[in-house]
């Protein structure tokens, strides 16, 4: 009695067992995403933690002259001196003043990379370059199949020529031989 107590009790543990996994194993993707929503707080932390968001800063520097001429045009200005036997030709140009300004712009940018949709699209180049690929050697394929049977057109082509024109010669071979005589 004993034993059939502990085969019984080992038979409920494998069904119960059995049963758990039924219910339990299975997680598919639609699962998994209602869980996530259920717990927008902990599917957060668990994305923010697999996929940190990357900051990138470039500096950009650029320079620039700005001259700016202050005053009149250009004034000439002529003194004549009378010295003993000499004139002297005194000649004043008078320039505009000239202001350069020099502006330096430092630039920066910051952008935000959002590595988990970086992680989305290149999984899904990469799925799409292999679906390229295989539809590549299909068309590899095809194309071997096409010139196969181009071939054997080609040979069945030749095969009803020379059957016509053994056909037609030997329709008309009376008057063939009669001009060859």
């Amino acid at each position: 009695m004993r034993l059939d107590k502990i085969l019984w009790a080992i038979i409920w543990a494998a069904i119960s067992l059995i049963a758990l996994f039924f219910f339990l194993s299975c997680n598919t993707p639609q699962k998994a995403m209602q869980t996530l929503d259920q717990n927008p707080k902990d599917a957060a932390k668990y994305c923010a933690d697999k996929y940190p968001v990357k900051d990138s800063i470039i500096v950009k520097d650029s320079v620039s002259f700005d001259t700016i001429y202050v005053g009149e045009d250009v004034v000439f200005d002529t003194v004549y001196e009378n010295r003993t036997d000499t004139v002297v030709r005194v000649i004043t140009k008078t320039l505009p003043a000239k202001v350069v300004t020099k502006t330096v712009t430092q630039v920066k940018e910051v952008f935000r990379e959002n590595t988990a949709r970086v992680t989305h699209l290149e999984i899904s180049l990469a799925d799409c370059n292999k679906q390229v690929g295989e539809l590549i050697e299909d068309a590899k394929e095809k194309a071997g199949k096409i010139s196969a049977l181009k071939k054997e057109r080609n040979k069945w082509r030749l095969y009803f020529f020379v059957l016509l024109f053994t056909t037609i010669a030997w329709k008309f071979r009376k008057g063939i031989f009669s001009l060859i005589k």
